[in-house]
């Protein structure tokens, strides 16, 4: 098997009642999903037809804080010929207009009250966050469709709190004035309606060292109002478990980075990313 990195991001799930405006308990996303996988597999099926692509809810183990699972999604009305690299020969796609390759993407879920966290694997050719969010939504209003699902980034706790769980950081960028730079570089030949408006300084820690104790110091900067100084800060760390993440002060979006396996199909596989994921957002809820 070999082994590759995939990119991990954090959503905050509400569910609420459109009729009253009042949240709804998480755990009915967790006894929602536990219903939709006893269903036959047709029955799981969410048919994107604006994009000719469907989705089905092919694995689920919940019943506590905790949840993991995983849909399967293809695309179909879509076979173009096949093209043989070793020769450039084509051929005819032997597919079904109703087939497509499926591929999987892997969640896990943490039940906290009226929020749930959601660490959901990007895939560009799988379910994508609003993907989930109407999947979701159309089960559960097939219950009570006054139900809607309201989903967006994670922000847990404010930068510094963020900075305090990296265990390491390994790079900071810092944007400031693009006038900062020409002050100290003397006269660059630098056109104002050229550029934007700022410039990034990055520094980098040295092999297996850690910058962050500078950070703290640079945030109070920031949020002393000192826009001619630093407008933003982005940093590059890593948890206990090295999982990466970036912190963000213009949007606060956790990406984790986790290593996995892949098959002889170039497939994740499932046993590689879901204890992982598991493991991750034990540390975050």
């Amino acid at each position: 098997m070999s082994k590759s990195t995939r990119k991990i991001t954090h959503y905050s799930v509400k569910v609420e009642d459109s009729k009253t405006g009042e949240e709804v308990g998480t755990e009915i996303i967790d006894n929602c999903f536990q219903l939709i996988v006893k269903f036959d597999k047709l029955d799981r099926v969410y048919d994107y037809t604006d994009i000719s692509r469907f989705h089905f809810l092919f694995f689920y183990k919940g019943g506590g804080k905790y949840c993991r699972g995983y849909f399967k999604s293809a695309k179909y009305d879509h076979r173009p010929a096949l093209i043989d690299k070793q020769n450039m020969t084509e051929r005819q796609n032997p597919k079904k207009t109703t087939e497509g390759e499926g591929e999987k993407t892997h969640f896990t879920i943490g039940i906290d009250g009226n929020e749930a966290l959601l660490l959901l694997e990007n895939k560009r050719d799988g379910v994508q966050i609003n993907t989930f969010k109407s999947y979701l939504e159309y089960f559960l209003r097939g219950a009570n469709n006054n139900l809607r699902v309201n989903v967006g980034l994670s922000v847990k706790g404010d930068f510094k709190a963020k900075l305090q769980e990296l265990e390491s950081v390994s790079s900071v960028e810092i944007f400031t004035p693009y006038t900062q730079v020409t002050d100290t570089f003397g006269n660059l030949p630098i056109s104002k309606g050229d550029i934007k408006d700022e410039a990034i300084v990055t520094f980098k820690a040295k092999r297996s060292h850690s910058i962050k104790g500078m950070i703290s110091e640079l945030y109070n900067i920031f949020t002393n109002r000192q826009k001619d100084k630093i407008g933003r800060i982005r940093v590059h760390g890593k948890t206990v478990s090295q999982a990466g993440i970036l912190l963000d002060t213009n949007k606060l979006k956790d990406h984790d980075f986790v290593k996995v396996e892949l098959d002889e199909n170039k497939q994740v596989v499932t046993n590689s990313i879901l204890p992982t994921l598991e493991e991750l957002i034990k540390e975050l809820l």
